[in-house]
């Protein structure tokens, strides 16, 4: 019997090779869709092949076996596109995922409901990403009742204030979602939270209150619990903070050693560029932060933007080119992070 131990010996072409020519069962799927989801958490870029290879072996599966299979497995490959910023090919997936959801497997629909509203949030859909929440968060609380599994959504939830601007929902969902979590039950989530807590303290203007959140979060503690990713998001937090401080000296020497080991997706390198440009302007580089916004509007239009994110680049580089004033150019900056964020 096929197994993931031995499929991680192989490179890419022989694992797929091995799944088309080996009998494959609902299980392996089921566990290629928790490799997939373990190696995204690392960060590696493995995994998209992971979930396309979930979703190989589940069309090989029969019909009844494959009932609830495929649409998780149809999902991640979605969610993987999305952390991507292939938003079209991730919507297509998570379209055919949602179609094939059957009503007897109301937690693998509640599932795809969740990587669906990730998709809608970031295409700033959000009324439609707490329509697929509001479907996910009943079906959680009636068929599994975990108080973790509820938490993750409503960190969603949350995820989905913050992108629109409605930071005091954000805080207050955020909040919520931290009294009522057991940090000993689930130490990634808990950290998640406090992490994404902190940002909301920055961006609210609630410098002291985000100090006191950073410093329970050691660089050891977030690599233990969210990874490489994670840590490099506590750096830019650090940086954000430090400037929001009044040192955008150390903000800055923060941001430029993170741009020595960039991470892969293309919307965190953009964020670091937008997150440079404040403290190199506060420090009379000018020449600098506009470097960096032309390089986060370049950036930014590689993406499948929706109309209104998209104009948000264009009036960024559009001011650096016609050397408009530090306060046009942040306003912008900070109006194309939020489309980002």
């Amino acid at each position: 019997m096929l197994t993931v131990e031995a499929l991680r010996r192989l490179e890419p072409r022989g694992r797929r090779i091995a799944v088309a020519r080996e009998t494959v069962s609902a299980q392996l799927v089921r566990r290629l869709v928790q490799e997939h989801v373990d190696q995204r958490q690392k960060g590696s870029p493995e995994a998209t092949n992971w979930a396309l290879l979930a979703v190989n072996a589940a069309q090989l599966l029969s019909s009844r076996e494959a009932v609830d299979c495929l649409p998780q497995a149809l999902a991640h490959l979605g969610n993987a596109h999305r952390v991507e910023a292939r938003f079209d090919l991730a919507e297509r997936y998570l379209r055919e995922a949602w179609k094939r959801c059957s009503d007897s497997a109301p937690l693998i629909r509640a599932e795809v409901a969740s990587l669906y509203a990730s998709v809608a949030c970031d295409r700033r859909q959000f009324a439609r990403a707490h329509r697929f929440l509001d479907e996910a968060i009943p079906l959680v609380k009636r068929h599994s009742g975990i108080p973790h599994e509820v938490a993750k959504l409503e960190l969603q939830r949350a995820n989905a204030y913050g992108s629109a601007g409605r930071l005091a929902e954000e805080k207050r969902t955020l909040l919520r979602v931290a009294e009522r979590l057991d940090a000993q039950h689930d130490p990634r989530l808990a950290c998640h939270v406090l992490h994404n807590l902190a940002f909301c303290l920055v961006d609210s203007g609630e410098t002291a209150e985000a100090r006191r959140l950073f410093d329970r979060l050691s660089p050891e503690l977030v690599e233990l619990h969210l990874g490489s990713a994670g840590v490099w998001r506590r750096g830019l937090l650090s940086a954000r903070l430090a400037h929001a401080e009044g040192d955008s000296g150390t903000a800055r020497e923060t941001l430029r050693e993170l741009r020595r080991d960039p991470p892969c997706g293309i919307i965190d390198r953009a964020l670091l560029e937008l997150a440079l440009i404040e403290p190199s302007a506060a420090l009379g580089r000018l020449d600098e932060a506009s470097e960096s916004a032309l390089l986060a509007a370049s950036l930014a239009n590689t993406l499948e933007l929706d109309a209104e994110a998209a104009a948000a680049a264009r009036a960024l580089e559009s001011l650096v080119e016609i050397r408009a004033g530090q306060a046009f150019l942040l306003e912008a900056a900070r109006r194309l992070r939020r489309y980002l964020s």
